[in-house]
């Protein structure tokens, strides 16, 4: 790895490439995110060769996973099966359970019904936008193939979420005036928009990382900040109105919507 980065200031670039990438899926609605202790030292081991900024490092890997979790401290990898990676443009397939566990450990949450993706910034070189990894339970099972999406920069992996997650479905709750409704004698939150407008804004919407049940965009067209509020139904809607006040919006997601205009 030292090899892609072997100076601070690209190291800085990487790290802060995954940091921007762990805070997008804190920050998603019932996503969960792994990572390989192991890959953690390894990635350290070979930076202490940058002895005057190792320690600035050191800090900002741990900052970054402090409190995700390790795969390894619960892992759902069968032991008495074989994972295989099929290597397309060489035709080999070789294993992966001892080499790169982590992918084993992914094929497993994939097989249950979960949509995963791995996000590996700059070091898997692949043409095509996924891995084939097989799985080979023994002489009573036939051996299944996994298909892995893989991404390797933020835009990527933001791009991926939103083609994946659950479809966002907005639905205006009339307690929230449209504009045209608007009594102006009346202090309340109203939509200032469309329906149609707000559904745009609701499919690139973030969280507050997980603290609140609301998502919050930035409506250029109206110069004002927009709240939707998750309704809890197996539909997934959201009802949505526009901010009356700066103030009702996380300091956190106003520095990342305004980093978007």
């Amino acid at each position: 790895m030292i090899s892609l980065y072997e100076n601070e200031e690209k190291l800085i670039l990487f790290l802060s490439e995954i940091n921007k990438a762990v805070d997008l899926i804190k920050r998603e609605k019932g996503a969960e995110l792994i990572f390989d202790n192991e890959n953690i030292k390894l990635f350290l081991e070979e930076v202490k060769v940058l002895k005057d900024e190792y320690i600035n490092l050191l800090l900002r890997v741990y900052s970054i996973f402090d409190d995700l979790k390790n795969f390894r401290d619960s892992s759902i990898i069968q032991k008495d099966c074989l994972y295989l990676i099929w290597d397309k443009s060489n035709f080999t397939v070789f294993s992966i359970k001892d080499s790169i566990p982590i992918l084993t450990e992914i094929v497993e949450y994939k097989q249950e019904k979960n949509k995963v993706v791995l996000f590996y910034p700059d070091t898997i070189k692949c043409d095509r936008s996924f891995l084939a990894i097989i799985k080979d339970g023994g002489e009573k099972n036939i051996p299944i193939f996994t298909r892995i999406d893989f991404v390797s920069d933020y835009t990527s992996l933001e791009n991926w979420i939103v083609i994946n997650r659950i479809p966002r479905k907005f639905k205006h709750n009339p307690k929230h005036p449209k504009a045209k409704e608007i009594n102006k004698n009346k202090y309340v939150s109203a939509l200032l928009c469309s329906e149609e407008e707000a559904q745009i804004l609701l499919n690139s919407a973030i969280g507050d990382a997980g603290f609140s049940n609301k998502l919050y965009n930035y409506d250029t067209k109206n110069k004002k900040y927009i709240i939707f509020q998750d309704d809890d139904t197996q539909e997934n809607t959201y009802h949505g109105y526009h901010a009356i006040n700066d103030t009702e919006i996380p300091e956190i997601i106003k520095t990342i919507l305004n980093k978007r205009r």
